[in-house]
């Protein structure tokens, strides 16, 4: 539309009547309501009158060349419009094919990253069902049975009485002890000894040190045992 309201200015301004015309009534085809049209119909009438008038004061011949002139014109412009139209179409069938190049080109990336998605999803579901499948097939961990047996951590042995060591004495004393439920020794008492008179007390002391010292592993509950502690040189 905008080619042709300039192609029948063109006409108009070369005296071309019939070529602005035929355009006039292309654009009032196109669109009746087309602000340019009462415009170029006016100016057609004034342009009319006046070469009118002219002519009529021309002689004949240059009339007729002037004719002649105007029809070659009009077989120019006709060629130029063509060339420009011919010169749009292409550029539009570039921009045609840009646009779906590009087209193809997102719709390529979409479809790789749909892909993409799809995998990383299919490989979480694989990785959580063998990680269930790995829960199902391990037994489950029974609990610890509540055990009652003394299984000793440390059982530091007892110091020798520099005295009784100094004599060359020995003995044995034996102690009961009561275990508690952390594996600690939480009491412990004499319950016989075999050691000189003069030397006893100092054994039944080094003994009762060296069992409080001792260390088992936790219990369910307070287990009591006796022990025998030797002294020898």
């Amino acid at each position: 539309m905008p080619m042709a309201v300039i192609a029948a200015d063109q006409a108009l301004a070369r005296e071309d009547f019939e070529e602005a015309k035929r355009l006039i009534r292309l654009i009032g085809k196109a669109d009746p309501n087309h602000p340019a049209l009462g415009r170029l119909k006016t100016s057609l009438a004034s342009s009319e009158a006046a070469a009118k008038k002219r002519a009529e004061s021309m002689p004949a011949e240059d009339e007729a060349k002037r004719k002649a002139e105007l029809a070659k014109q009009r077989e120019e412009d006709q060629k130029k419009l063509q060339e420009q139209q011919r010169q749009q179409q292409a550029q539009a069938e570039q921009q045609r094919q840009q646009q779906a190049a590009a087209e193809a080109e997102a719709e390529r990336l979409r479809q790789q990253q749909a892909a993409a998605a799809e995998a990383e999803r299919q490989r979480q579901q694989q990785a959580t069902q063998q990680a269930a499948q790995q829960q199902t097939a391990a037994p489950a961990p029974r609990p610890a049975a509540a055990t009652t047996e003394l299984r000793p951590i440390s059982q530091p042995g007892p110091k020798y009485p520099p005295a009784a060591q100094r004599a060359g004495a020995g003995g044995s004393v034996q102690v009961e002890y009561t275990v508690g439920t952390d594996g600690s020794v939480i009491s412990a008492r004499v319950v016989s000894s075999d050691a000189p008179r003069q030397f006893q007390r100092d054994f039944e002391r080094e003994a009762l040190a060296a069992v409080k010292r001792w260390r088992f592993q936790p219990v369910a509950q307070p287990v009591t045992s006796r022990r025998t502690i030797e002294f020898a040189m």
